[in-house]
């Protein structure tokens, strides 16, 4: 299993913003001294594109109502 993080911003933001903190997130991560940082505390940068990281989103999330439906899990009230 593969842990990661993701900003998110509000829904509602204005497409400008998130597209500025888009790009300077992922210039930030791409970054060689932020990148070798982040590896020195066992973290991958990877600094998606909000396209792929909805994508990623949606592929883990179907991967784990598999999981979920399979063990019979359901969600709390």
């Amino acid at each position: 299993m593969v842990i990661w993080s993701a900003l998110f911003a509000p829904a509602g933001t204005p497409a400008r913003i998130t597209a500025q903190l888009e790009q300077d997130i992922v210039r930030i991560v791409a970054m060689p001294d932020v990148a070798e940082r982040l590896k020195t505390l066992g973290i991958e940068p990877a600094g998606l594109p909000g396209a792929r990281l909805q994508a990623r989103i949606s592929t883990e999330l179907a991967a784990f109502r598999k999981v979920a439906d399979a063990a019979g899990m359901k969600p709390a009230d």
